[in-house]
């Protein structure tokens, strides 16, 4: 059994160990084929805090929290840069760098993008992805300026 536990706050994955609490991220491991065994806890510089071997060695608490998680990253793109943002008849237009590769995505131009508690940024297209900028201050000139009208 893993000797640490896991809790969400804020959309945020964060291992509780020896006492500390290390916001995490999870990466799949090889073979991508087995999808509830070899997962990489790893801390937001990408060092590695545990290897999973499988959720069963997981307690079933700690279990439903990794797997809500694991659903949750999975289904939220995070924008990297700002490539484009054109606003047309009763549409906007993104296009964007991101975690998996450029995207081309569309708003309604009455719908906004969140802005979280915490700054980070949610935006959520027309088919019902939602795109995440987890630090507006870490992008480059150009985003910032595409997404100013967007966030101000």
């Amino acid at each position: 059994m893993l000797s640490a536990t896991f809790k969400i706050h804020q959309g945020r994955l964060f291992l509780l160990t020896e006492g500390r609490e290390i916001e995490a991220h999870i990466k799949s491991c090889f073979p991508w084929s087995e999808d509830k065994q070899f997962f990489s806890i790893r801390d937001s510089e990408d060092n590695e805090l545990v290897l999973l071997e499988s959720l069963d060695d997981l307690d079933p608490e700690n279990r439903s929290i990794f797997e809500e998680f694991w659903k949750m990253s999975n289904f939220i793109i995070r924008i990297t840069s700002v490539n484009h943002v054109e606003e047309d008849v009763e549409l906007r237009h993104f296009d964007v760098e991101t975690n998996i590769g450029k995207k081309l995505f569309q708003t309604k131009l009455e719908d906004w993008p969140d802005i979280m508690d915490d700054g980070r940024i949610l935006i959520k297209d027309l088919s019902g992805d939602l795109f995440l900028i987890e630090d507006l201050e870490s992008m480059d000139r150009k985003s910032l300026k595409l997404l100013e009208p967007y966030i101000a």
